[in-house]
């Protein structure tokens, strides 16, 4: 792996934790999720993608004083 590439996986990595705490947060759903995912591979083309595949992503539902968030796990 040369030093570009190194680059980009570091790159890559920051921006998906980056959606995923998006993700968790409510502010995106899983479907934007995906489509930044595969934005986000074709810009930075990373070798090991990622650690956690996108189908195991956890959406969680959370309630804040009777409210829910919009989240449902899959």
């Amino acid at each position: 792996m040369n030093k570009d590439q190194l680059q980009n996986e570091m790159d890559y990595s920051v921006a998906i934790h980056i959606c995923k705490e998006m993700l968790d947060a409510g502010i995106i759903d899983r479907q934007d999720f995906i489509r930044i995912d595969k934005m986000y591979i074709d810009r930075y083309r990373p070798i090991f993608r990622s650690i956690t595949p996108i189908n195991n992503v956890k959406v969680e539902t959370q309630s804040f004083n009777g409210l829910e968030s919009k989240s449902s796990p899959e």
